[in-house]
């Protein structure tokens, strides 16, 4: 009788501990990849700004246009001449290819390289509208909202600039759909899990190269592999985090049931994001170890 209490009271204690745990993100949740189940959120719903966040969906759109007409990451064009600083060095007339601006894009966050790849494609895809090659390009970044049923989003530039007068919006739960989408295929992983990368560039006809570095300083803690940081001028750090652990394996009669297991993990507005995404990904197992031994429950209305 005493152990029952005894494990009864610290089985309380830790839930206190989960639901009293202090929070600064102005929005967040915590989901299960697999089946989308939302473990864990405050204001999930709430329309913030997503500053880099919106590369997400950028990296998407290029990897899906890329998919779709069967052209490959290995095309060079040159880096776009617009009023746009670059955070990793590249100069308007860059030759560089489309592989290297995704990594400049996915592991820096570079606006500029987000801009050219945006032009780029949107200026070798179907363009029914005749608008300019980035803005052509945000209408898929938009489609691609539209297909994922992220509802209370709306991309207004590729490279997630706030200083636009309607800049980029979404909410944890649009963002958490988008990561999942992300994830469901084989090729924004690989480059978000490279903590840096050496990219290559023609300058006036000269060869450079030089090493960019995974702005995601949590990766490789806690098996954290991915997905992107970033910074929105308006509402502070914007993070969505992915972890995973090895799959769950039961044998059911002859056949071998395998689980994955992945969390994601989205901070919008935190003022100390990787700190508090980190606390989030150990809280949010303990929350996916009780909802698996619970069955693995998924309610419609509280998933991605």
């Amino acid at each position: 009788m005493h152990t029952i209490l005894q494990k009864t009271l610290v089985i309380c204690i830790f839930a206190i501990g989960l639901s009293s745990s202090a929070r600064s993100a102005q929005s967040f949740l915590v989901a299960d990849q697999q089946t989308g189940a939302i473990l864990k959120s405050d204001d999930q719903n709430n329309k913030l700004p997503i500053g880099d966040l919106t590369q997400l969906a950028t990296s998407m759109v290029v990897l899906d246009c890329l998919r779709a007409s069967n052209q490959n990451l290995s095309v060079t064009t040159s880096v776009a001449s617009v009023a746009i600083q670059s955070t990793v060095g590249l100069q308007a007339g860059d030759r560089i290819s489309l592989r290297d601006l995704l990594y400049c894009v996915v592991l820096s966050s570079d606006r500029l390289a987000a801009y050219t790849l945006a032009d780029f494609m949107g200026s070798n895809i179907p363009n029914p509208r005749g608008l300019s090659g980035k803005d052509n390009f945000v209408s898929q970044m938009n489609a691609l909202a539209s297909q994922l049923e992220m509802t209370r989003t709306r991309f207004t530039s590729p490279d997630g600039s706030d200083q636009r007068r309607k800049p980029s919006y979404s909410t944890a739960t649009d963002m958490g759909r988008l990561v999942r989408y992300a994830y469901a295929r084989p090729e924004f992983p690989f480059y978000a899990e490279q903590a840096s990368r050496v990219i290559s560039l023609s300058r006036q006809g000269k060869p450079l190269s030089f090493r960019i570095r995974n702005t995601n300083s949590l990766l490789g803690k806690d098996r954290i592999d991915g997905a992107k940081a970033g910074f929105s001028s308006r509402i502070g750090q914007c993070l969505a985090l992915t972890a995973d652990r090895p799959s769950e394996s039961a044998r059911q009669g002859n056949l071998v049931m395998v689980t994955p297991r992945r969390l994601i993990i989205i901070l919008l507005g935190s003022p100390n994001g990787f700190s508090e995404g980190l606390e989030l990904l150990q809280q949010g197992w303990a929350l996916y170890d009780q909802w698996a031994a619970s069955g693995r429950p998924n309610q419609e209305r509280n998933s991605l």
